[in-house]
This record gives structure tokens, sequence and C-alpha cells, in this order.
């Protein structure tokens, strides 16, 4: 769903609204049993949408009850990142193995891999397992709506929408500020991915709009490949016998990661141009057009 201005639903009953949605999508990606991985992301993606949204809902960032609603998706979507992360760096090495065979990954780094996600599948639905744990945790978020006296939706989105996107640009500058570090391109993933949800929210319906979230789309893209070249690397150094093993790969792998960040480089500083109020302006001017 989106919300907009001239919708009668306040910004606030509509968030509450989408969250929950978006959390009944995690509790039902976290109950399949078939294709576990591919439900995982699912899951991961609901959760990691209803955190940007509850970042937008009005109201104390910092009380006690937002803190607890935000560490309980927090938490259910650490239970099971590193199944998600095992599932990924499989695929990532087969997609080298087949776009560069002359620098392929070594047949034990492989197999070791395979075993890795293999093991969290098998434990993935245990008592005890990761898809149990997660589902335990966000069966017990409560997110409460604010109260108070009726203040203008699109002064409340400001604050929200105004922070997101300068976290996002002050992450881009440490992302891009001379030397390639998985960390802060996960750092800057994560801002830009909770701008790209806040915007997919709203009814910002211009062709400026639907192309910035496009844009945003593409750069999570990016900083995701180059995140998961480097931590395959980081696996393939930490699990090779001898630094020949797999030499070639790690030189492979550090290139193509630099190439995809030299990519996301100028995308990033074109979308994160602005001032945030300047950004916000265009926001709202795209919010406040007349409907049909």
């Amino acid at each position: 769903m989106t919300w907009s201005p001239q919708q009668s639903e306040s910004l606030s009953s509509a968030l509450g609204r989408e969250i929950g949605e978006q959390v009944q999508r995690a509790l039902g990606s976290l109950s399949v049993k078939a294709r576990v991985g591919e439900a995982v992301h699912e899951a991961r993606r609901a959760i990691k949408r209803a955190r940007a949204l509850l970042k937008l809902l009005p109201g104390d960032r910092a009380s006690q009850s937002r803190r607890q609603a935000d560490r309980t998706l927090r938490d259910a979507g650490r239970c099971v990142a590193e199944l998600r992360d095992a599932d990924v760096l499989v695929g990532v090495a087969a997609g080298v193995h087949l776009d560069a065979p002359d620098k392929r990954v070594p047949p034990a780094l492989m197999v070791s891999l395979r075993a890795d996600r293999d093991r969290l599948l098998d434990a993935a639905h245990d008592q005890h397992g990761p898809l149990r744990q997660a589902r335990d945790r966000l069966l017990t978020l409560v997110v409460t709506q604010p109260s108070g006296d009726q203040v203008d939706d699109l002064e409340l989105l400001r604050f929200g929408l105004v922070t997101s996107y300068e976290s996002a640009r002050n992450q881009g500058r440490v992302a891009f500020g001379g030397i390639l570090l998985a960390e802060s391109l996960h750092e800057l993933r994560k801002r830009a991915k909770d701008l790209r949800y806040q915007l997919e929210f709203l009814d910002a319906g211009t062709a400026d709009a639907r192309q910035m979230v496009s844009d945003l789309h593409h750069l999570t893209d990016l900083l995701g490949d180059a995140n998961d070249l480097v931590m395959l690397a980081k696996y393939a150094r930490a699990r090779s016998t001898t630094a020949e093993e797999s030499g070639e790969l790690l030189l492979h792998l550090e290139e193509a990661a630099r190439v995809v960040w030299m990519e996301a480089d100028p995308l990033c500083g074109r979308l994160l141009s602005d001032q945030a109020d300047a950004f916000f302006l265009c926001v709202e001017h795209d919010l406040r057009r007349p409907q049909g």
C-alpha cells in the first residue's frame, strides 16, 4: 500500500497498518517448509521494510517502546542472517565460476561453502533453530501509536525522511571516502534501503520520484554485489590452507568488487547530492500534487 496526504487515513495509522502487514508477511515466510533459502530472503526483506517504516512513525524515536520495537525487528532479522549469508555465498561462488572459469573457485572451498549452507538449512526448522527464534521474536512485537495533538502529517513526515536522507548521505561519504571496506558498504546499503522503502510507501508518483526509487534500488543492488564479493574473499582467506590455493580467485574477487564500487560511487553521489531539506521539499511537492 502507499500513502498520500489526500487520503482520509492518517500517516501514523497507515504506517502502523503497513508495519503490521510486513510482520505478517515475514511470519508467513518463516513458516514454510520448502525452499527455505528463498523464504528467508523474503522474510528478511519484510523485516527490513518494517524497520524502515518504523523510523517514519510519528513520535519520539528515543522512547523505550520505539527502541524496543526496533530491537525486536533487528534481532528477528539477525536470527536468520547467517543462514541467508551462507546461501548467498554459494550462489556468488557459482557465479564467479561461470563468469571467470580461469579464476575458478577451488573445489575444496566450494565443498566447504555448500557444507556450511546445508548444515544451516538442515537445522533451520529445529525447535531452537533460527526460523523458530525469528518467529518467536516477531510474535512479541508491539508497535504503539503516538498520542497527542493532531499535527499536519507532512510536518510529522519531514523529520523521519530528513533523518534517513542525511544518514544515507553521510554514510555515502564514508563508503566512498577512498578505501573499499565491506563494513562501510553494508552500512550504506542499509541506509539506502531505508530511504527506498520509505519512498515506496509514499504515493509520490511523479517521474522524478519513480526514477529516484529505481536508482536507489540499483544502488543497493550494486552495493550488495560488492559486499558479497568482499565477503566471499574474506571466507576464502579464512578457509584456504595456502596462499596459492586461492590467490587468483582473491585477486579476481577484489578487482570485481572494486569495479562495482566504482560504478556505485557516481550513482550514490548523484542521488545524495542535495541538502536534506531540499530533498524533502521535492518529496513534499510530489505528495501535495492534485490526484487524478
